[in-house]
């Protein structure tokens, strides 16, 4: 990760932020079980308009009288949070991947392995997460992608999510690393932008040629298990096929794990038909 030395919300953290998918905006990249948002096409092109123009958040929300609320409660807020967990908030201004494909800006870090993120809602709201947490043990879904997505770009362990509210009960609710949801956040955070630099182009006036279509992961993993399966020399099939095999590591682990089992009963069976 990379994190940037601006304080928030200055010129400096709107330039930065300008044209990029940030994490408080990954629910209009992928829900929160791990599908592509109908608001992906819309989301994209406003990411194109602000890398167009220069000027970020052409399409941002001016806010009303409760998120202003919200802002100035923070403080107060991240006080309470050091205070109940007896640690230190360390105030942090815009922070991005190493690639530089999405940012983040978290409402502190803590220590080496944590994030807080402070939600300050009106009081029936505070009151709705609190009955949501009692009864499930989870807060609501639309407060999911966003951690996820901070943890996510800066490879922390935990984010506490803080929800505050100065006349009601405070409420802290650790979220940890969903690893299946963060790969996919990863593939569609890498699709968002390619989408978006194809909508530069044409707004440059550029021609956009079409890349070769991939083969699928899946039809990959078939034909490498099928082959697997018949041969003499296992690891020979993931050597003579290497390109296809690292592409199935690199984007589902899960599938070259069962190839390399595979691979091993493989082996087993030759050296018993051996014996």
């Amino acid at each position: 990760m990379i994190v940037h030395d601006c304080a928030q919300h200055s010129e400096e953290w709107e330039t930065l932020r300008c044209g990029m998918p940030t994490a408080s905006e990954f629910d209009k990249i992928v829900t929160s079980a791990g599908k592509p948002s109908e608001s992906a096409s819309a989301y994209i092109n406003t990411l194109a308009a602000e890398k167009y123009s220069g000027k970020p958040g052409l399409a941002a929300w001016s806010g009303s009288r409760y998120s202003d609320r919200g802002k100035a409660l923070e403080g107060q807020a991240t006080a309470y949070y050091e205070f109940d967990r007896d640690v230190i908030v360390e105030q942090v201004g815009f922070i991005t991947d190493d690639q530089g494909h999405a940012g983040c800006s978290p409402d502190g870090l803590v220590g080496d392995d944590g994030l807080i993120e402070v939600k300050c809602l009106k009081a029936e709201n505070h009151i709705g997460v609190i009955l949501s947490h009692r009864k499930s043990g989870r807060v609501p879904s639309k407060y999911f992608q966003q951690p996820q997505g901070q943890m996510l770009i800066t490879g922390r362990e935990w984010c506490d999510l803080v929800f505050f509210h100065p006349d009601l009960p405070l409420l802290i609710v650790r979220q940890l690393p969903n690893k299946p949801f963060q790969g996919v956040l990863g593939l569609q955070i890498n699709s968002v932008c390619d989408k978006r630099d194809k909508v530069l182009a044409v707004l440059l006036g550029v021609r956009v040629e079409p890349k070769p279509k991939k083969e699928p992961l899946e039809k990959w993993f078939e034909e490498l298990k099928a082959l697997i399966a018949k041969s003499n020399d296992p690891d020979d099939v993931l050597a003579v096929h290497g390109p296809a095999a690292e592409a199935i590591l690199q984007g589902a682990p899960d599938l070259y794990r069962i190839l390399l089992e595979g691979a091993e009963f493989r082996r087993l069976e030759l050296a018993g038909n051996a014996a």
